[in-house]
Parts: C-alpha cells; structure tokens; sequence
C-alpha cells in the first residue's frame, strides 16, 4: 500500500513538471522573435460538385438502333476506335540489350 502511495505522488509529480514545462511563458523574448510561416490559402472543392445522376437513355427500335450503327459505319468504325491510342498513354520500350526483355545480348546463351 505504502509503494502504491509512492508510484502514484510519483507519477502526479513528473505529470505536474511536464505540464508546466510545455506551456509557453507569456512575454519572454523567445516567443516575441519567433517568425510565422505564411500559409496559403486552401479552397475546399467537393469530389461530387460535378455530379450528374444517371438518366436512362430513350428506348428504340432494335431496328432504328442497327439503322444508326450502319450510319456510323458499323462495327469497323468502333474497332478502329479502339486502336486510337490516347496521347496520354505511354507504351514501354522494349530495349534488346536489357536482361528482362525476351531477346537477349548474351553470347553465352545455349541455343536450342
């Protein structure tokens, strides 16, 4: 009981300390002459400003839908779209000499 009275007036005592060492004196030189940083300004934008709620399409005919395909130009037409590549993608060059490529450089290599 008696180190349990002990412990506790302890830990009291050093959480006293802590407390009265972390607060800043008021008026004392070091607070006076510290610089403060600017901070720029931040404007908070929604990620869901720009939403718009889905709406179902107008139902057609199947056949004013194949008559607008073939108006389009048909499947040929959606296939070379596919092919477009966006400007924004970057495809990986393969380099011969390196050693994660499938070609090789290596004049050690066993032929089969």
């Amino acid at each position: 009981m008696f180190l349990h009275r002990i412990l506790l007036a302890t830990s009291v005592a050093i959480l006293v300390v802590s407390i009265t060492k972390a607060q800043p004196v008021v008026g004392s030189e070091s607070s006076q002459n510290t610089v403060t940083p600017e901070v720029p300004v931040v404007q908070y934008r929604s990620a869901f400003s720009d939403y718009v709620p889905y709406s179902e399409q107008e139902i057609v005919s199947w056949r004013q839908a194949n008559d607008l395909v073939g108006e389009i130009g048909g499947w040929r037409t959606y296939a070379k779209e596919s092919q477009v590549k966006d400007s924004h993608t970057v495809e990986p060059q393969l380099n011969p000499a390196s050693p994660s490529s499938p070609v090789s450089s290596d004049k050690n290599e066993v032929k089969r």
